[in-house]
C-alpha cells in the first residue's frame, strides 16, 4: 500500500562477489520508457516504503476522523 514505485532497488551479486544495486523506476517500467530487467538466481528485490504516500495516508485518516466526529456530533 505505502510501496514506493519509483525507488525499487535489485540486488544482484556481482561476477566478483560483490553486490550490485540497481534502482529501478517501475512507473517508467511500465510505461516503456525503461528496460524490465530479468530476475537471476539470488537476486533481491527491495521495496522501499514511499514517505509520501504515508504522510498522505496519514492526512487522510485524521479527515475522516473529523468527518466522522462532525457528522455524529449533528446526530444525521
Amino acid at each position: 500500500m505505502y510501496a514506493s514505485r519509483r525507488n525499487v532497488h535489485l540486488i544482484r551479486r556481482a561476477e566478483d562477489g560483490g553486490e550490485q544495486v540497481i534502482t529501478l523506476d517501475f512507473r517508467e517500467i511500465e510505461r516503456g520508457r525503461a528496460p524490465n530487467p530479468y530476475l537471476r538466481e539470488g537476486d533481491v528485490v527491495f521495496v522501499p516504503q514511499s514517505e509520501g504516500k504515508i504522510v498522505i495516508s496519514e492526512l487522510w485518516s485524521i479527515f475522516r476522523g473529523i468527518f466522522t466526529f462532525t457528522y455524529r456530533l449533528d446526530g444525521r
